[in-house]
């Protein structure tokens, strides 16, 4: 399908909808022809990773936060790793399951994560950050769900106006982007490009990680790796015995559903539950 036809059902499913989780639940069918540069910043994440778990892929838990329709997540598994993929958008959730079966996927809120603390030796998070509206709230729960030694990647920055289109710096560039940030607010949608968004990822990542660094990512972007968490970790599911929700392949988190409802996700890669 030429990618022309491709962004006109791009921009009407964005005039009809009014949330992002419905968004990309209209648009998942055609996510991966459209965001083919995505390849690029996964491999980047992908060798990242390598860097730290060479030999031991087969007993290394990651949980790829926002995992769309599944590119980063299928590349990790291939690589060995044992892969949660997380996002709000059912559709994108089925696509991936559909064409990967060795990973778990489960319908849930960044912002209340239904894993128990130190469930994940790294989360990784591609081109998903800009959607976040509270950005503080994800970090908490990505620090609590990882182990002591755990490692975070954010990619990519600075973040592209619907993920696709990429604009300077300069007054042009941030006329763009505000007028763009005036259109996703009258439609219901959370989608920052602004220049601000890698700064305030970098800071709020030190305060949550002991280690954070900034790696180059094709030619001019860059992801976030953050190591060592600054949280003490209770473990424990505080006696509530979590009730599971599926959904063919899908593993659904009511939402509103509290969230000291956790459940373990360790050695439960095509089980994982979700909490009531």
């Amino acid at each position: 399908m030429p990618r022309s036809w491709l962004w006109m059902k791009v921009a009407w499913a964005a005039v009809r909808c009014r949330s992002n989780r419905e968004f990309y639940d209209r648009i998942a069918p055609i996510y991966d022809e459209l965001f083919v540069e995505h390849r690029i910043h996964a491999l980047t994440i992908a060798q990242l990773l390598g860097s730290s778990f060479a030999g031991k892929e087969e007993n290394t838990d990651v949980l790829d936060l926002g995992c769309g329709t599944g590119l980063l997540s299928r590349m990790l598994a291939d690589r060995g790793y044992r892969v949660v993929g997380l996002d709000l958008s059912y559709e994108s959730l089925r696509i991936f399951k559909s064409c990967d079966g060795r990973s778990a996927a489960v319908q849930a809120d960044a912002e209340h994560l239904p894993f128990t603390g130190a469930s994940f030796d790294s989360v990784v998070c591609l081109g998903t950050w800009r959607h976040f509206s509270n950005i503080q709230s994800v970090l908490h729960e990505v620090a609590r769900a990882l182990t002591r030694n755990g490692l975070f990647v954010i990619g990519y920055f600075p973040p592209a106006m619907a993920g696709a289109v990429h604009v300077g710096r300069g007054s042009v560039g941030r006329l763009l982007v505000s007028l763009y940030r005036l259109a996703t607010r009258f439609l219901g949608y959370v989608d920052r490009a602004d220049f601000e968004l890698e700064e305030e990822a970098v800071a709020s990542a030190k305060e949550r990680f002991h280690t954070v660094r900034v790696i180059p990512s094709g030619k001019h972007s860059r992801v976030i790796l953050a190591t060592h968490p600054k949280i003490t970790h209770s473990g424990g599911t505080q006696g509530v015995t979590p009730t599971l929700q599926s959904d063919g392949d899908v593993h659904r988190q009511p939402y509103g559903a509290s969230p000291d409802c956790f459940v373990r996700a360790r050695s439960t890669a095509t089980s994982v539950c979700a909490c009531t």
